[in-house]
């Protein structure tokens, strides 16, 4: 009885984080091969409705099959 009292909250918790968590798309080697300074070069710190998490920057990169060969790029978010 007492392995239920623990069980079922344990159970319902998990199944809440894995229903309500999203699936992140970017990836640490996107930033790696563009030689970008940080994420947010990309990324937005809030999301918005029209973008759920895309700069201007991001959604070229997007656009243009993950390559920023035909985006610009400040030069401040490079690495040097």
């Amino acid at each position: 009885m007492r392995i239920l009292k623990l069980a079922i909250p344990a159970v319902i918790v998990i199944s809440g984080f894995l229903l309500c968590s999203t699936a992140s798309y970017g990836k640490m080697e996107y930033m790696k091969k563009e030689n970008l300074k940080s994420c947010n070069a990309c990324h937005a710190k809030a999301a918005t409705k029209d973008a759920p998490n895309l700069n201007d920057l991001g959604t070229c990169y997007q656009k243009n099959d993950h390559s920023l060969a035909k985006c610009t790029v400040p030069p401040e978010l490079k690495k040097s």
